[in-house]
């Protein structure tokens, strides 16, 4: 993706209610003591809906002039969470281009930083060693592309002391953009009684961070960012789509035409479409195309496993643990049927175009066709 927000506009899935303002008074026009001819009625082109977005609260905001153009629940109050780290880099941005911060400052990673983000925890981290100096820059690279939190306290508390005092420069820098209805508690988003935000302010956010530190918001499209020898992948999903992934040998012995599993026939080392691997895993129950796009996704079918023991839990299926992508027997890999029934459900409801991939009867990858396991 070449911009997280195109030329024309910033669409983010957080909120707006639509508001009319109201016409203004128009004075009298005199009429013409000679009659006129009547001009014809201009048509008027009627204005198109909105887009259907699934989310309670969204807005797409024009990038050049930063007029609202549509969305719903724009200011209702949000819980950003690591949407928070937006502003984070904002700040450090800012601070560096005032000439109070240097991207090859080194940054001690204390107690502090180390307990409430890194390894030991549940949140999303950039595994930073404790009391280890890291490099500033490379920390920004870890808020960005690794949404560490670990990264987001250590940068907090050497910018302003402590992340107390970092939240606060936060709220200013807010007040100074305008994001009325946007506080900030800390650095990282995890929640508290007063961090919050709108979708308004984080269109807000982020058409200042693109147009005031363009160097910095470059980092944001970048799919991979390896610090301490640990390489993790960024994020924001939007940066895989249609994009062609990479067959590992892993992904080809485990997965592969060798084995005596299901299988798309998945050359090695070939380059796939991630659509294409998408239905080699829901027609054909292809293993090795489900454990390609669990690296793809998530750099790993270990990670992955784990993202996709995420998801069970917002789903509330309490009966579930996976430890693969593909279904092969594992000790800690099972489910239950009521589980399996509110993950379908959830499927059918939240994404129906991908769910129509299970009804097609056949497909067809690298030239040989298999019909669906159904």
């Amino acid at each position: 993706m070449n911009r997280l927000v195109p030329a024309l506009s910033i669409l983010l899935a957080f909120g707006a209610v639509q508001a009319q303002a109201p016409t203004a008074p128009q004075p009298a026009v005199p009429q013409p003591s000679v009659p006129q001819p009547a001009a014809p009625a201009a048509a008027i082109p009627a204005t198109p809906a909105p887009p259907a977005v699934v989310g309670s609260a969204w807005v797409l905001m024009d990038y050049a002039t930063g007029q609202v153009l549509a969305g719903e629940n724009v200011d209702a109050r949000v819980e950003p969470a690591s949407i928070t780290k937006i502003m984070t880099s904002y700040v450090v941005s800012a601070e560096i281009a005032a000439g109070k911060l240097k991207r090859d400052d080194r940054v001690r990673i204390s107690e502090n930083a180390w307990r409430a983000g890194g390894a030991g925890t549940d949140g999303s981290t950039s595994f930073l060693p404790l009391h280890s100096e890291q490099r500033l820059d490379d920390l920004l690279h870890g808020v960005i592309i690794q949404s560490g939190n670990d990264a987001s306290i250590a940068l907090a508390e050497h910018v302003a002391g402590s992340e107390a005092a970092f939240a606060e420069l936060m709220n200013q820098y807010a007040a100074r953009l305008g994001m009325s209805g946007t506080r900030y508690q800390n650095a990282h988003g995890l929640p508290a009684p007063e961090h919050y935000s709108t979708a308004r302010d984080i269109a807000i956010l982020s058409r200042a961070l693109i147009r005031d530190f363009p160097e910095d918001y470059a980092y944001y499209r970048l799919k991979e960012f390896t610090i301490n020898g640990i390489q993790q992948h960024n994020r924001n999903p939007l940066l895989w789509r249609d994009e062609t992934v990479r067959i590992s040998e892993n992904a080809w012995r485990a997965g592969g035409a060798g084995t005596d599993g299901s299988t798309s026939f998945l050359p090695l080392n070939s380059e796939q479409k991630l659509d294409d691997l998408l239905h080699g895993v829901i027609i054909q129950s292809g293993n090795d195309a489900s454990i390609a796009l669990a690296e793809h996704v998530a750099g790993s079918e270990a990670a992955f496993a784990d993202l996709m023991n995420q998801y069970a839990a917002r789903l509330g299926m309490g009966g579930t643990r996976y430890q693969n992508s593909h279904g092969l027997p594992a000790p800690e890999h099972y489910s239950t049927a009521r589980d399996i029934a509110i993950l379908s459900r959830a499927l059918v409801r939240d994404f129906p175009e991908d769910y129509a991939y299970y009804r097609l009867k056949e497909f067809t990858i690298n030239g040989i066709q298999q019909h669906n396991r159904n």
